[in-house]
């Protein structure tokens, strides 16, 4: 299966997906998606540091 173009994101649906209901955004489209370019998803943040961050930390205290 081969992607023939890739979906654009407007602000509405960036905002839904990385920032909580409440958050006030900047009324510029551009200056909003440019604040959210740099965002992470809490899951995505979350899965990493339980998956690879903790057990780091763990290993490395158990060893001193």
């Amino acid at each position: 299966m081969s992607l023939s173009r890739a979906a654009i994101l407007d602000v509405t649906k960036s905002n839904h997906l990385w920032v909580p209901d409440d958050y006030r955004l900047p009324s510029s489209e551009s200056a909003a998606l440019k604040l959210m370019g740099d965002a992470v998803a809490v899951p995505v943040v979350r899965a990493l540091t339980e998956g690879l961050l903790l057990p780091a930390l763990t290993s490395r205290r158990a060893a001193a």
